[in-house]
């Protein structure tokens, strides 16, 4: 579509409801194409200060910068729609920042300048802030953590995951093997997964998923050692596969809830005695401090080495991990650990309803 064309069909009222803008295989309704002919206009006044989307004391300049906004709208490539978008705005501008802070969270950005100011500049960005912006996504943003209000308690805002829908220690085969050195990084990997979106910090991130708060170190760690052997572009594409489906198809489970009740872990291993003690232990040989790791384990999705004390080991056998495992599909192991359930939750005043443990399909 030519300029003309375009033109054309802004001026004709009967499609402005239902005229789509096609831009890098997205598609953007009319209010947001005129919302950045108006930008481009406000942002180009000459005079210091001037209010948004006034013409201004120059008429003719500001007609002559609604080409640049058509430019802008005329480009199916980013790079090439982004020299528009630096000739019509400048580099840092407030509609279309590279770099937002918390600050500039509040402010509501057009959704089409945002999109080409991120697709363009990611290759600049380090890899903390593309997954704040969800670059890998097929819209990036930025994040609008500074617009949370008090009484939203833990919902999440409109571009990052629940913290609900996180394990401490991300499922087994969600991330390819090629792209962990070690089995703790799940525990890593569930922390970049929270931070897609927002803005939450890495010892936010390790507080909330039951972490010590020195494992804030890793994160960083994490992304230089990906960068070095070229996989992080590739993990990046697997988090943001993984937070898609989380969100078209949440856990039945609340992870966030199940960590807060079982944050004591005296009290875990305290239920796990009385149970055991009343209805025996299914399996011989395992007493009730294996039993109550096993259930911890297998009720908030976390790592035994990781576990509060008394629960956690500082080091997991590869033929204890195995048995824990095979465990937890028998019959009898299972009622067992339902039994520990009922004693954490009812000491807690409210039921899960979710299922002991799940996997994504």
């Amino acid at each position: 579509m030519n300029t003309q064309q375009l033109i054309n069909r802004l001026i004709d009222a009967d499609a402005q409801t239902d005229i789509r803008w096609p831009l890098f295989d997205q598609e953007f309704p009319f209010p947001d194409v005129l919302a950045l002919l108006f930008e481009v206009l406000s942002a180009s006044d000459p005079r210091d200060g001037g209010s948004p989307y006034s013409l201004g004391a120059d008429p003719q300049w500001q007609v002559s910068r609604m080409y640049d906004g058509v430019a802008i709208l005329s480009e199916t490539d980013p790079f090439a729609a982004n020299e528009h978008l630096l000739r019509a705005l400048g580099r840092h501008s407030r509609q279309a920042p590279l770099y937002a802070s918390r600050a500039a969270a509040h402010t509501t950005h057009n959704p089409i300048l945002t999109h080409i100011v991120l697709s363009a500049n990611v290759a600049t960005l380090s890899p903390s802030k593309q997954l704040t912006y969800r670059t890998a996504s097929r819209r990036p943003g930025y994040p609008t953590d500074a617009t949370r209000r008090p009484n939203q308690g833990l919902t999440p805002r409109e571009r990052e995951l629940s913290l609900a829908w996180i394990p401490q220690m991300l499922w087994p085969g969600t991330i390819s093997e090629h792209l962990r050195k070690d089995d703790l990084d799940r525990a890593t990997d569930a922390l970049l997964l929270g931070r897609l979106g927002s803005n939450r910090s890495w010892q936010y991130l390790a507080i909330e998923n039951q972490l010590p708060a020195s494992f804030r170190t890793r994160p960083p760690a994490r992304l230089r050692w990906l960068q070095k052997r070229d996989l992080w572009d590739t993990l990046h594409q697997e988090l943001e596969e993984v937070a898609v489906r989380l969100a078209a198809d949440p856990p039945p489970i609340d992870y966030h809830k199940r960590r807060l009740r079982t944050f004591d872990g005296e009290w875990v291993q305290s239920c796990t005695s009385r149970i055991v003690a009343q209805a025996g232990s299914p399996v011989p040989g395992i007493d009730s401090r294996e039993w109550a790791r096993l259930f911890w384990a297998t009720y908030t999705g976390g790592d035994v080495r990781l576990a509060p004390a008394p629960l956690g080991i500082p080091s997991v056998p590869n033929e204890h991990a195995d048995r824990h495992v095979s465990l937890v599909d028998r019959p009898e192991v299972t009622a067992l650990l339902q039994e520990i359930r009922r004693c954490i939750e009812d000491a807690a005043g409210e039921e899960d309803g979710g299922p002991l443990t799940w996997a994504p399909p």
